[in-house]
């Protein structure tokens, strides 16, 4: 956009400059012509008193002090006034005066007076004839010239005939008579008169001198100053407006207007190198978020921003919100084969594209390790030894992996680092911390439980949302963490309440980190539930046989399954175990029948003897017979949790 021509140009400021130059010089002028008149017309003064000193010396030469001024009727005192008088209109003066002052020095006697103006000569004939005495006080110019010293400056004087200037000069009267004093008085305007003359004189010479100064300046300014950066302002606009220069500009010298043109040539060439740069970093930063976008797309597809998921006795949901576009936090929830359920939460170290390509990496780890293994611990100590063993660059995550059993409501996690999981309404876990995955070898990651009742949560998180920050800098926190939670009666109403509670708190501030959170609550089974804990003994089995009745519907074959899956089972930890309790738990929904027998005997994994994978003089008591406990069922696993050989057994309808 074109912008308006400059207010002022350097022509105009310099021509105010000028001015103010004029004024300058003008108020010494009148100064120095001050001065100057002021001593010029103090010494003319004193010229005079000196010229009228000579004059009554000559007066006084043939004759003595009584003569001349016994009357003023006698015709020497007249022609002694009139010469007096001629000497004053010759020399341009107001009036000249002679006095007497008597020895106490506080009158004047005058002798004689003139002035060169009819009017005023003829007052003073009257107030200042012979013998007249004035009593007016003695200033200290004329005490001065009585004491000796010669008058320096003029006295001003105040009288009948205005304002003047004064001057004084002692004579010896003859005959031995004393001293009297010569009085020239000058009007003050007269001075003024003079000083206006000098002022006009000297200042129209200088006024002219300057103007002849200021008119070369301002030719030479024009063509050597303002023509030059005329020239480079009109490269400036047309740079402003096309974004281009499409010439340099020629102006060659060695000066400030050279060394200008030089820099603008050399800015226009780095602004051009800069917006093509910027126009390459640009393209390349489109491209990198084209990639970015692509990239947040694949990892929404591993890690949703949410899911949902419900089954028999529980429920799920996560959420996922990267504080970049990808980031390195990530959760997973599957549905193991046995019909219980594994969670897992994770924080990468580090944020970005780093951190999202370590995550991609690892999160097939725990998955993998969880639906195979069904151990949260073993899940993570192998997953670890794998990262271990090739981790470049040395990053680390934490993580936190739980298994949760709707039927006996167990929770088994194990914690490498992570943040401790939040009971919904009671407080924080306190897990064994572990270490986080990828630091160091034989990591050491070790199992805990705990028991969740029908409506009891818990909540997993990374901490992203306990160090969310608002614009104060303070932190979320976990106390605010445990309130936005404690009124919450599900797993998405758990969530959700949290992610409101953060974005309330954080307000305006930019994301700290990415928020990532899997909450799990436990519910009530549909179907019908049989719990019991019997004596591992064989009479025990009738009750449990007669559940099983109960929960086939009649259906032979599935019976026939359970009962045969059931007793076998039980056989081996009635006779081999050591056990001194059994809990068999039954649940039957629309589409299975699940089986779940707990014990305190002796670890023994009776899936460790597939069929055909062994010899026959290889296995213990117990594991005769124990290959066949397989084959009635669809799915079958165990465990040993919390002291228990857990076996659970699932058949389809």
């Amino acid at each position: 956009m074109a912008r308006d021509k400059p207010r002022h140009s350097i022509l105009t400021s310099f021509a105010v400059g000028t001015m103010l130059a004029f004024l300058v010089v003008g108020a010494l002028t009148v100064l120095s012509a001050y001065a100057s008149s002021i001593t010029s017309f103090n010494e003319y003064g004193l010229a005079i008193t000196g010229q009228a000193e000579i004059l009554l010396d000559d007066v006084f030469r043939d004759g003595t002090y009584d003569e001349p001024f016994s009357s003023a009727d006698s015709v020497t005192y007249k022609e002694i006034r009139e010469a007096l008088r001629q000497f004053v209109i010759f020399y341009d003066v107001d009036c000249g005066y002679l006095y007497t002052i008597n020895p106490e020095r506080t009158q004047r006697t005058f002798l004689l007076s003139a002035a060169s103006d009819d009017r005023e000569d003829a007052l003073l004939r009257g107030e200042r004839s012979l013998g007249a005495v004035s009593t007016a006080p003695i200033d200290s110019a004329e005490l001065r010239v009585l004491n000796g010293e010669e008058s320096s400056w003029p006295e001003v004087s105040d009288n009948e005939f205005g304002r003047h200037f004064c001057w004084y000069r002692a004579v010896d009267l003859p005959d031995n008579e004393g001293q009297a004093i010569i009085g020239i008085d000058q009007s003050v305007s007269i001075y003024y008169d003079l000083i206006g003359a000098r002022i006009w004189h000297f200042a129209l010479f200088i006024f002219l001198f300057l103007l002849c100064i200021a008119a070369a300046e301002i030719i030479l300014l024009r063509r050597n100053v303002v023509k030059p950066i005329q020239e480079v302002t009109s490269h400036m606009r047309a740079f402003a407006a096309d974004g281009f220069a499409k010439d340099r500009l020629q102006i060659k010298r060695e000066d400030e207007i050279g060394e200008i043109a030089l820099t603008f040539n050399q800015m226009t060439m780095d602004i051009e190198q800069g917006v093509q740069r910027i126009k390459e970093m640009t393209e390349e930063h489109v491209a990198t978020l084209t990639e970015l976008q692509v990239a947040k797309r694949i990892q929404e597809g591993l890690v949703p921003t949410s899911k949902h998921l419900a089954g028999a006795g529980y429920e799920v949901y996560a959420s996922a919100r990267t504080a970049r576009i990808v980031g390195g936090d990530f959760y997973d929830v599957l549905e193991l084969d046995d019909g219980r359920v594994a969670l897992v939460n994770a924080d990468v170290s580090g944020k970005g594209i780093s951190a999202a390509l370590f995550m991609s990496m690892f999160m097939t780890l725990p998955h993998e390790k969880l639906d195979k293994e069904k151990d949260p611990a073993q899940a993570l100590n192998e997953a670890n030894d794998t990262v271990v063993s090739n981790n470049p660059e040395n990053m680390f995550v934490t993580v936190i992996a739980a298994i949760f059993d709707p039927i006996t409501g167990t929770l088994t996690l194990a914690n490498a680092g992570h943040m401790p999981p939040l009971v919904v309404g009671s407080g924080f876990l306190d897990p064994d911390p572990g270490i986080a995955i990828g630091l160091f070898e034989d990591a050491g990651i070790v199992n805990e439980t705990c028991v969740l009742k029908s409506g009891d949560g818990i909540v997993f998180y990374t901490d992203g949302t306990t160090e969310a920050n608002n614009p104060l800098h303070e932190f979320f926190g976990e106390e605010r963490l445990l309130r936005a939670a404690a009124d919450a009666h599900g797993a998405q109403d758990a969530i959700e309440a949290i992610v409101s509670a953060v974005d309330a708190f954080t307000g305006e501030a930019e994301q700290f980190d990415d928020l990532t959170l899997v909450s799990l609550f436990a519910k009530e089974r549909d179907g019908r539930v049989w719990k019991a804990t019997v004596e591992p003994e064989f009479a025990s089995f009738a009750e449990v046989r007669q559940h099983l009745e109960e929960f086939c519907d009649g259906n032979d074959g599935l019976l026939k399954r359970a009962v045969l899956a059931c007793d076998e089972g039980f056989a081996n930890v009635t006779s081999y175990s050591g056990a001194s309790f059994t809990e068999f738990e039954i649940a039957r929904t629309d589409d299975r029948l699940m089986v779940c027998m707990a014990d305190d005997g002796t670890p023994f994994d009776p899936l460790a003897y597939e069929s055909g994978g062994f010899e026959f003089e290889d296995l213990e008591f117990g594991g005769m017979g124990i290959s066949f406990l397989k084959q009635p069922c669809d799915e079958v696993a165990y465990a040993y949790e919390d002291g228990k050989n857990v076996l659970r057994m699932t058949f389809f309808l």
